[in-house]
């Protein structure tokens, strides 16, 4: 099982939404405009997933970095964005 270090990318972004001694609730902002950095370290932790979680980690990482889009004002580019990835 693959374990994170504090120092690796997305860490702060992610405990912001859970810090240590609370648990995780859905429905945070992390879900919304997250660190796509923290889906770039399960993919090095996870060199090789089966196809369908390959095709979840992309969905997240695309989807968060769509997100921000949207939450720095960038509209178009988050629309663009997104109708690409719905493609």
């Amino acid at each position: 099982m693959a374990t994170f270090s504090p120092d690796q990318p997305g860490t702060e972004s992610w405990q912001r939404v859970a810090p240590p001694d609370e648990p995780v609730l859905w429905g945070t902002d992390y879900e919304v405009a997250g660190d796509p950095a923290l889906i770039r370290v399960v993919r090095e932790a996870w060199p090789e997933p089966d196809p369908r979680s390959e095709i979840i980690l992309n969905t997240l990482e695309k989807t968060l970095s769509i997100n921000r889009f949207w939450i720095q004002g960038s509209a178009w580019e988050s629309n663009h964005a997104r109708a690409a990835l719905q493609q």
